[in-house]
């Protein structure tokens, strides 16, 4: 059900000098609540779909990056959505380069009406790394975000002017370092087929990318990962020794087989899926935190685009 479901649940538990009535009560409460808020949705999904507005759907064993784009952060003017639509445009066909992926024209497989949210298919590798990446951007984020109370602390204290400064120096050269190494990391994943002398120039442009998304998500931006979550398989029972025969025994080697091939499939997924839903975990942003404002992100090393020829154009 989500936060506001635990923060109902947290303070139904946690009255002070509750009684367990109360407590079943309370529990009682929000159960009724649940139904009614399910029953709800039930209706207006019949509703929608009866009108011909499906939900839209991920086909099997693709990934989509949805990004939600705050309107203040646009101030709800056309030119500035196009800029921001622009740089997630450089941003994914980066990722989509080192993955290796031989189409990098970035298509939009739907777009969300009452806000700015856009869905961008990608392959699987690249899903990989843009899902490494959000996960990595929330560890600095709540990082900083102690740091950042901590020195809040010092400063409210008294402390000297000199050692805030050097905390806040600190938080600055901690993040350029962790954008720098998360870069080298991913770029040690490029595809063979993208030529060496490439390389350095996507390291580079993906330091700029990591940048610009921890930017948009220190402004309140939202980024996942998401795909159609394969079902968990089910491990086969092996024969009992005595009832054994050769025809049980390979029934069991083939069912085995397909099972690992399942199960390595399920858990692939699923840590992508886990890490690209990382920034669920984010506290409200009211303000940015992160020192990025006045870094020099401008990309200078567009990502270079292939074109297939067709079957008549090849030599």
């Amino acid at each position: 059900m989500g936060l506001g479901f635990r923060e109902q649940l947290d303070n139904i538990l946690s009255v002070s000098g509750q009684t367990t009535a109360g407590i079943v009560t309370g529990l009682t409460t929000l159960q009724n609540e649940i139904e009614a808020f399910k029953k709800a949705c039930i209706q207006a999904k019949n509703g929608l779909e009866a009108l011909g507005l499906n939900s839209h759907t991920i086909p099997d064993g693709q990934f989509e990056v949805g990004v939600l784009i705050p309107c203040q952060l646009v101030d709800q003017k056309l030119a500035t959505l196009v800029k921001e639509l622009e740089g997630w445009n450089k941003i994914v066909r980066g990722f989509q380069e080192v993955a290796g992926d031989e189409e990098r024209e970035v298509t939009v497989s739907g777009l969300a009406s009452g806000s700015y949210e856009i869905y961008l298919p990608l392959g699987y590798v690249a899903a990989k790394l843009i899902s490494r990446t959000i996960d990595k951007i929330l560890a600095w984020y709540l990082q900083i975000l102690e740091i950042r109370k901590r020195r809040l602390e010092i400063q409210e204290l008294g402390a000297p002017v000199a050692e805030v400064a050097n905390v806040k120096r600190h938080e600055k050269n901690l993040l350029d370092t962790e954008i720098t190494k998360l870069a080298k990391d991913l770029v040690k994943e490029v595809h063979p087929k993208v030529d060496a002398n490439r390389r350095n120039e996507l390291e580079t442009h993906l330091k700029i990318s990591i940048r610009q998304i921890s930017r948009f998500v220190d402004k309140g931006g939202l980024v996942e990962v998401d795909s159609n979550t394969p079902e968990e398989p089910e491990e086969p029972t092996a024969p009992e020794g005595e009832e054994e025969n050769t025809e049980q025994t390979k029934e069991y080697e083939n069912l085995k087989k397909n099972f690992d091939r399942l199960n390595s499939e399920f858990e692939r997924v699923s840590q992508v899926l886990k890490l690209g839903s990382s920034l669920r975990a984010l506290p409200e942003r009211p303000e940015p935190i992160l020192q990025l404002e006045d870094a020099n992100d401008e990309d200078s090393t567009d990502t270079k685009k292939t074109s297939r020829k067709k079957p008549s154009e090849k030599k």
